[in-house]
């Protein structure tokens, strides 16, 4: 097996985590890559447990989508909607996330063109609801 992935290397996996939570994602991904090699476990059950890391992350919300370029990037609000919400929704001016959200970071913004979701830096970045 090979060695631990150093801190510096955990940091470019996962730069919205803390240090202690990629030190935890390392020892989980070891774990499973253990079970694997024993025969206790499939490597479709370790690509279905395999929790989902955001692909692009910032501190703020970006005035261009990442993806496309498009000015459409609008932020993800959770929760029941109201009459107000639903109208800005229809507008284009937000989108809206659902009432249940699974653990893990959610995403804080979204491209209404081309529909890249972006997180917000941090693993315990607050949702807007």
């Amino acid at each position: 097996m090979q060695p631990p992935l150093t801190t510096k290397k955990l940091a470019k996996l996962y730069p919205h985590l803390t240090v202690e939570q990629r030190l935890e994602m390392e020892e989980w991904h070891r774990g499973w890559i253990h079970n694997i090699m024993i025969g206790q476990a499939t490597g479709e059950e370790y690509k279905a447990a395999m929790p989902p890391y955001p692909e692009e992350v910032r501190s703020r919300k970006p005035k261009k989508c990442p993806k496309c370029g498009a000015n459409s990037v609008v932020e993800i609000i959770g929760g029941y909607p109201g009459p107000e919400l639903l109208e800005l929704e229809k507008q284009g001016k937000l989108i809206l996330g659902g009432c249940c959200h699974d653990p893990g970071p959610d995403a804080s913004w979204e491209c209404t063109n081309c529909h890249q979701q972006i997180w917000k830096t941090g693993w315990d970045a607050e949702i807007s609801f």
